[in-house]
């Protein structure tokens, strides 16, 4: 288990690296698990990655820098849209699917829930849905700039893709 100040300076190599080889642009990404190998456990995934957005908005903030941070956890999904379908942070936890939440750093004023995740300027994927929640509704109390639900259709792929996404 790590502690809190290894957290802190895990997420601030990330963030230093990443924006210093311009990988916000292109929505690199560190899996919770990285930060701490405890909260690989699916059942910590929730308070992990809730955590893990504090840590790195706090970062942001203190040191000034040219970014805003999100907070991705990924969804079951299936061949047709499954929307919003939990009320709850246990209800959300029910719906995560094989992969860890993860934190990304986007560009000031990018908005990935608009072209769902895609490189700014490039086409939105098909069937591109967003549903916006409100952040209590997960147990997030901290004030965040978006919280909603992006549904959509990869090329290539028969299913839809659903993510929990929170910026800051």
């Amino acid at each position: 288990m790590k502690t809190p100040a290894q957290k802190e300076e895990i997420i601030r190599s990330w963030m230093t690296l990443a924006l210093e080889a311009g990988i916000a642009e292109r929505f690199d990404d560190i899996h919770v698990g990285r930060i701490d190998p405890e909260w690989n456990d699916k059942g910590l995934w929730l308070e992990a990655g809730l955590q893990a957005f504090r840590i790195a908005t706090g970062l942001r903030s203190r040191e000034g820098l040219s970014a805003d941070v999100a907070l991705a956890f990924s969804l079951r999904s299936g061949a047709k849209p499954l929307g919003v379908n939990f009320r709850s942070a246990a209800g959300l936890q029910a719906q995560f699917d094989w992969s860890p939440p993860s934190l990304y750093l986007i560009g000031r004023g990018e908005e990935p829930w608009a072209h769902g995740m895609t490189a700014p300027g490039a086409e939105p994927p098909a069937g591109l849905s967003v549903t916006k929640l409100e952040p209590k509704r997960i147990g997030m109390l901290d004030p965040v700039r978006f919280c909603g639900v992006m549904e959509f259709r990869q090329a290539g792929s028969a299913e839809f893709c659903r993510t929990l996404l929170l910026a800051g």
